[in-house]
């Protein structure tokens, strides 16, 4: 056991043993986060709180207008920040905040907090407060995915103004003289330039310098040009930008880039791509391709468990994932059993914070909802958080409503 000079440890000191059990090496083409950068993120832990505070109250806006519920408290970063999580009653939290963001500014004071909403100040009325020590094996867990996710930094670059905008002509011929010269001398250095000559990301011309790349060998510029390359999905259930993500992550793969490919899976899985139109069809046509983690070479289950989790650290995860689609891809993994056993015991442990609790509840209620008939209950709300089983009262008159 290390122990750190450190104040008032939220987790427990770093343990070398539980830090080597995180750093197992994966195969020796792969790349993989160092031994301190595990350590990095563990130290998110023992130097603050990351627990993310649950609290039960009444938001007052006015004499006549109150809303009981529960709600999140996030201020790692020095700002208090109130999340709605659940109102009672059919009350839409988007009603009551007057946007599709359920976090305002807030100013802690005792147990009466004033909120900053878009249309003036409100009062929360605390009345019930957990006060729960983070669990060391979950936050483990939530090291471990943070910086597999993490260590290699984002896989794009930021989108170029106009992004799906028309090709100059310049940047035109750039791209004519490249794909002419594949097989020459010039080759290389004609493809660098088209790629460099800032082409709007969703530029049709990416798919064609990509493919040269490909024909050249050249798995350095494969990988540039995917950097800048984002497609637009033309309708809710165009597959075509998920499609060269994959093949993004696959070449990530090939050239050993663990952290980049993970990154992309994620996106993938979420199916967090630019389209120029969503729906609830369209996203159910995308499957997560879960599977492809599996090739990884990392511990898929580890990883899966990582991304329920969620703490409040000053460095937040670079990409994450929702519990609808996080709980498709369980019910689409291999180790789904095994992740269902987890996601239960998390959601009926009392020793666990009630955030992650309700994290649980919701990413298995989703994986369920890929299994059970429209009519049977999604789970039994039995040793449930009260936050949980309010989520799960309110998603199950939802789907009450959907089937008649």
């Amino acid at each position: 056991m290390l122990w750190l000079a450190l104040p008032a440890f939220a987790v427990s000191p770093l343990d070398t043993d539980a830090l080597a059990s995180l750093t197992e090496p994966l195969a020796p083409r792969f790349s993989a986060p160092k031994e301190e950068q595990f350590r990095d993120a563990w130290l998110l832990g023992t130097r603050t709180d990351p627990r993310i505070e649950v609290v039960h109250g009444t938001l007052v806006r006015s004499k006549k207008e109150r809303h009981t519920g529960w709600f999140a408290i996030h201020d790692a970063s020095g700002t208090a920040i109130l999340q709605a999580l659940e109102l009672d009653g059919d009350t839409s939290i988007y009603d009551v905040l007057g946007g599709s963001s359920a976090e305002v500014a807030a100013d802690r004071n005792g147990t009466t907090w004033t909120v900053q909403l878009a249309s003036g100040n409100a009062v929360l009325e605390v009345d019930q407060q957990e006060s729960l020590t983070v669990q060391d094996t979950p936050w483990e867990d939530w090291v471990y995915t943070t910086t597999l996710l993490g260590f290699e930094g984002l896989p794009y670059e930021p989108m170029v103004e106009e992004p799906w905008g028309p090709a100059s002509k310049s940047q035109e011929r750039l791209v004519e003289k490249a794909l002419a010269a594949v097989g020459t001398s010039e080759g290389r250095s004609a493809l660098e330039a088209a790629i460099a000559s800032g082409l709007p990301n969703g530029s049709e011309h990416w798919g064609g310098l990509v493919d040269a790349a490909t024909e050249m060998g050249a798995h350095d510029l494969v990988l540039a040009a995917h950097r800048r390359w984002r497609p637009m999905g033309r309708c809710s259930m165009d597959t075509y930008p998920a499609t060269v993500a994959s093949q993004y992550a696959d070449a990530c793969f090939a050239a050993g880039r663990t952290g980049c490919a993970l990154q992309l899976h994620v996106r993938i899985m979420d199916d967090r791509h630019d389209r120029m139109i969503w729906s609830s069809y369209g996203e159910a046509s995308h499957p997560t391709q879960v599977a492809a983690l599996d090739s990884t070479g990392i511990d898929v289950p580890r990883f899966l468990r990582g991304l329920v989790l969620q703490y409040d650290t000053t460095t937040t995860r670079t990409v994450g994932i929702s519990t609808q689609r996080l709980g498709r891809a369980v019910h689409e993994s291999v180790h789904r059993e095994a992740m269902e056993g987890q996601l239960a015991s998390w959601a009926t442990d009392p020793t666990l914070d009630a955030y992650n609790r309700w994290m649980a509840t919701m990413t298995l209620a989703w994986a369920r909802h890929y299994q059970v008939g429209p009519t049977e209950p999604l789970l039994d709300s039995a040793g449930l958080h009260p936050l949980s089983a309010a989520w799960l009262a309110r998603s199950e008159a939802e789907r009450a409503r959907q089937t008649q």
